[in-house]
């Protein structure tokens, strides 16, 4: 995806959102069957984001070692402390609460290869990173809800629930790619089919964002003397992880193509996965609004980063982005 594609993306994005508002102003019987179709979509397009990935070429070079270690550490540990303390900017609001640690505790493993690319970092890096990024959060995202909001999360989540979204939006999309990844090699036809889902993965998207909109629009009026908390959440989120990627890969010595692979995947948020959790949330509108301004916010600050980090990390010698790291 090159940025003529990001620009024509956020204007569709936009377009339907808009569109989305209006249909729930103006057909507001309607939400149900918007909402019955958002979980199916939801599946699909996890499925989409995980065929992305090829889960038999998991294989980290010695030079990339190094940056693996400081990414898993900076992703389980930093990242969390950091939320932790944007946390207590947050009024006692138990939705806007869960929705924002849901989103800022969990990395990405979809636009970060894209805005990689675009900002001249290691995409092989980034690639490798994904399956372990995927897998991480499914395991730390619970631990650290229960760490920074215990009664909350107790109180807020149905544990019947969310058992279910995670074997069927989650865990099954994830090993249907992961199958089919595997059995490619032997079927070529599988082969054209893997490499032609990603794609399908910026237009259910953009349909995903009708979707949301159409379903809790009307009730977005009523949110808005808090939706001010997620720009500010996300926007500090935003300007500090930069600075904490540069100390990381100061610190342990990474290359300037690591640093800024390092940067990006700090930044990058994973608002797919967490999107059918938060919809369970008691303010399922409150949640899927969050989950929307922080993935709004998201994309304009990576644009942004891809345009200014190989200016601020330059390249010791000038070459095209490698492997190293």
């Amino acid at each position: 995806m090159d940025v003529t594609t990001i620009r024509r993306t956020c204007g569709a994005t936009l377009a339907v959102l808009a569109t989305g508002l209006a249909v729930s102003a103006m057909l507001p019987g309607q939400a149900t069957g918007f909402q019955a179709a958002t979980w199916p979509l939801i599946a699909l397009l996890m499925f989409t984001m995980c065929a992305r990935i090829h889960w038999r070429d998991v294989r980290v070079a010695d030079d990339g070692r190094r940056y693996l270690r400081t990414l898993v550490l900076m992703q389980a540990v930093t990242v969390p402390l950091l939320v932790a303390l944007l946390l207590l900017l947050l009024p006692p609001e138990p939705t806007l609460q869960l929705s924002l640690l849901l989103v800022l505790l969990a990395p990405s493993t979809y636009w970060v290869v894209t805005f990689t690319h675009l900002g001249r970092g290691s995409v092989h890096q980034a690639s490798l990173a994904t399956p372990v990024l995927l897998a991480g959060q499914l395991l730390l995202v619970p631990a650290w809800l229960l760490a920074l909001t215990p009664a909350t999360v107790l109180d807020a989540f149905a544990l019947d629930k969310v058992v279910v979204i995670l074997a069927a939006l989650v865990l099954a999309p994830m090993a249907l790619a992961m199958t089919l990844d595997r059995l490619s090699a032997a079927f070529p036809v599988l082969r054209v089919f893997n490499r032609s889902a990603p794609r399908l993965s910026t237009p259910l998207g953009i349909v995903l964002v009708f979707l949301l909109a159409a379903t809790y629009g009307r009730d977005w009026i009523g949110h808005g003397n808090l939706l001010a908390w997620p720009l500010l959440g996300c926007g500090a989120y935003l300007l500090l992880t930069p600075v904490l990627g540069w100390i990381a890969g100061r610190t342990v010595g990474l290359s300037p193509i690591a640093t800024r692979t390092l940067i990006f995947s700090l930044a990058s948020r994973n608002a797919l996965v967490i999107l059918p959790f938060a919809l369970t949330l008691p303010e399922p509108a409150l949640a899927a609004a969050v989950v929307l301004i922080a993935a709004a916010l998201e994309l304009g600050a990576l644009a942004l980063y891809a345009q200014l980090l190989p200016r601020w990390l330059p390249d010791v010698h000038a070459s095209t982005p490698s492997k190293s790291g």
